[in-house]
C-alpha cells in the first residue's frame, strides 16, 4: 500500500464533532489502497474526551502523539524571569496601589503578547513542536502523500513545512472556511486579519490539492485566490453505516414528544427563536408541558443556555442539557427524536454551512427541522433528501407551525415516514474513496 501521513489535532481519544471526519477517513482508507499514519496531539488541555472512538481505529494503525504545551505556561515563565530583574524596584515601591497597577499592566502586556505570537491560532505552539520532532518520528522516504486537516488552521503549517522540506505531495483539507468563516468576526482592517489572510493564501497556493466540505466554500476559495478549479475538490461530511447497525429506529415514541439537538450552541448560533416558539405553544395551550421534552446533547455556551431558559421562564424544566455525550450514546438518544433540531443561524453567511451532524440526522430517518436562511445549503439538502423542512431563523410563527404539525402526529400515534432519498452518497466509505482517488492522482 501507499502511505499517507495524516496531520490532525483532533483525533481519538479526543471527542467533539471535529474528530469524526478524520477518524472515518483513517478507518476506511485501507479499503482503497492507502495506509494512514496519524500525527496528532498527545498531552493537551482540551477537555472533551470520547474513549469509545478508539475502538474504531484499526488496531495496527501507527499513531504518533506529540504533546501540546499551553503557551500561557511559556509566557508565564518568561514573565516570572523578567519579574526577577525588577524585583528590587517592586520591593522599594511603598504605594501598594501603584504596585498593583504596575503588575496589572505587566499581565495585560503579556496577554497581548500571547495573542500576537499565537499565529495563526492557539495551537501554533503544538504545530511548531510537531515540526521540531517529526523528523525523528517519521521516515519520509516512505511517505507518498501528506494530508493536513483544519481546524486548527495551524495544522497546515506542518503540511507546508513537510512539502517544502521533503517535496512530498500535500493535500490541505478545510473542514471550515478560514477567512470567510461565517462564525468568525474578523476586523478586515486589522493586522491580524491581513496576516491570517496571507497565511491562508500561502497554504492554498503551496499545497497540491485543496479540499472543502461544501460547494460554496470551494467557489469562495477559487474566487478569492484565483485558483484553477481543478485544484480544489469538495468532500462533504457524512454518516458511517456501521454506527447505525445496533440502533433500532422506532417509528413512534410513546413516552414524550421529544425534540433533540446534537452539537454545540456558540457565538451567533443559538436557539432563541426556537425557544420563543415553544414558549408560545405552551402559553396558548397548544402543547401540554407534561408531554414535551427538549434535549440538548453537546458542549454549549452557558450564557446561551441561560438565555434560552430565561425565555422559557417557568417552563424551563422541559429543557434537558446533557453536555457532551460519547458518539454512540448521542446517536442512540437521537433515534428517539420526534423532531431532530438543526440550528445554523440567522446571518446570510449561514447559507454556506451544513454542520456535520446533518448527515447523521439524514441516516436516522427522523423528521428534521432546520433553522437557517432561505436558499441555504441545508434547505437544498433537505429538499433533495425529503428528510425535513427548513425555516428561517426569525419566522417564529412557522417554527411553531412545524412543531405543532409533528406534535399532533405524535398525539395521534401516527408514524411519520421519511424518504431519505439519495443519502447513500454521504456514506463515509463513499467519501473516503473520493479522498483516496485524490491521493492517487497527485502521488
Amino acid at each position: 500500500m501507499k502511505k499517507v501521513l495524516i496531520i490532525a489535532y483532533y483525533f481519538p481519544p479526543l471527542g467533539w464533532s471535529g474528530v469524526q471526519r478524520t477518524l472515518k477517513f483513517v478507518k476506511y482508507l485501507r479499503n482503497f489502497g492507502w495506509e494512514p499514519i496519524v500525527v496528532t496531539v498527545g498531552k493537551t488541555k482540551f477537555s472533551i474526551l470520547d474513549e469509545t472512538l478508539i475502538d474504531e481505529i484499526p488496531k495496527d494503525i501507527e499513531i504518533i502523539n506529540i504533546d501540546d504545551i499551553k503557551f500561557k505556561d511559556v509566557t508565564d515563565k518568561m514573565k516570572s524571569q523578567l519579574k526577577f530583574y525588577v524585583s528590587q524596584s517592586l520591593d522599594i515601591i511603598s504605594n501598594e496601589k501603584l504596585k498593583q497597577l504596575y503588575e496589572e499592566e505587566i499581565e495585560k502586556k503579556f496577554s497581548e503578547l500571547r495573542g500576537l505570537l499565537l499565529l495563526p491560532d492557539g495551537n501554533a505552539v503544538w504545530a511548531n513542536n510537531v515540526i521540531k520532532e517529526i523528523q525523528q518520528k517519521v521516515n519520509f522516504s516512505e511517505i507518498d502523500v501528506v494530508y493536513s486537516t483544519s481546524a486548527p488552521y495551524s495544522t497546515h503549517l506542518i503540511g507546508n513545512y513537510i512539502k517544502k522540506e521533503f517535496n512530498i505531495p500535500w493535500v490541505s483539507d478545510f473542514r471550515d472556511q478560514w477567512i470567510n468563516n461565517p462564525y468568525s468576526a474578523f476586523d478586515k482592517n486589522s493586522l491580524r486579519y491581513k496576516l491570517e489572510n496571507n497565511i491562508e493564501e500561502s497554504i492554498i497556493l503551496n499545497c497540491d490539492r485543496v479540499i472543502t466540505t461544501t460547494s460554496i466554500s470551494r467557489k469562495n476559495y477559487v474566487n478569492s485566490y484565483n485558483l484553477d478549479s481543478r485544484k480544489i475538490s469538495t468532500i462533504t461530511n457524512g454518516y458511517d453505516e456501521e454506527d447505525f447497525k445496533n440502533i433500532y429506529l422506532e417509528k413512534v415514541n410513546k413516552e414524550k414528544f421529544r425534540i433533540i439537538h446534537n452539537g454545540s450552541f456558540y457565538l451567533k448560533r443559538n436557539p432563541y427563536t426556537f425557544t420563543m416558539a415553544i414558549k408560545n405553544l405552551l402559553k396558548d395551550k397548544l402543547v401540554d408541558k407534561l408531554n414535551i421534552e427538549i434535549i440538548l446533547n453537546g458542549q454549549n455556551d452557558s450564557s446561551i443556555i441561560e438565555k434560552s431558559m430565561s425565555i422559557l421562564g417557568e417552563d424551563k424544566d422541559i429543557l434537558i442539557c446533557n453536555g457532551y455525550l460519547p458518539h454512540d450514546q448521542s446517536l442512540s438518544y437521537s433515534q428517539e427524536a420526534d423532531i431532530l433540531l438543526l440550528v445554523c443561524g440567522n446571518e446570510e453567511s449561514s447559507k454556506e454551512v451544513y454542520t456535520g451532524k446533518v448527515f447523521e440526522y439524514l441516516r436516522l430517518k427522523r423528521p428534521i427541522m432546520a433553522i437557517s436562511p432561505k436558499e441555504s445549503l441545508v434547505e437544498e439538502l433537505l429538499e433533495e433528501t425529503k428528510c425535513g423542512v427548513n425555516v428561517e431563523y426569525n419566522n417564529v410563527e412557522k417554527i411553531q407551525e412545524v412543531i405543532l404539525y409533528y406534535y399532533n402526529k405524535w398525539l395521534k400515534n401516527e408514524a411519520v415516514e421519511i424518504e431519505a432519498k439519495n443519502i447513500e452518497k454521504y456514506e463515509r466509505k463513499v467519501l473516503t474513496k473520493k479522498l483516496a482517488d485524490i491521493f492517487s492522482e497527485i502521488s
